[in-house]
């Protein structure tokens, strides 16, 4: 049996995955539940690690029609945000 990834957070409220469907200009539709995913300018690449089986996966973005984030990852820009604005005001005292 594979454990989920459960990677470090930075705040205990961060859910520990999120959702992700990736249309591919052919058409075809992938769904993953990730723990993390990261997009390198340099490569063009999409790395996403699954949250289920620990697989990191490298999509060439020049593949990608379209990606979709789930509500899970909506809570996770809204709490990072406010944890910047938090950082911001502590630092401007």
């Amino acid at each position: 049996m594979v454990s989920p990834v459960l990677l470090q957070k930075d705040d205990a409220r961060l859910p520990d995955c999120y959702g992700v469907k990736i249309k591919y200009i052919t058409g075809k539709i992938e769904q993953f539940t990730i723990a993390s995913h990261m997009y390198s300018k340099e490569t063009g690449l999409l790395e996403i690690w699954t949250h289920e089986d620990t697989k990191v996966s490298w999509i060439p973005m020049s593949s990608v029609e379209r990606v979709e984030f789930d509500k899970d990852f909506t809570k996770v820009l809204n709490i990072r945000s406010e944890n910047m604005a938090k950082e911001k005001n502590a630092s401007n005292k």
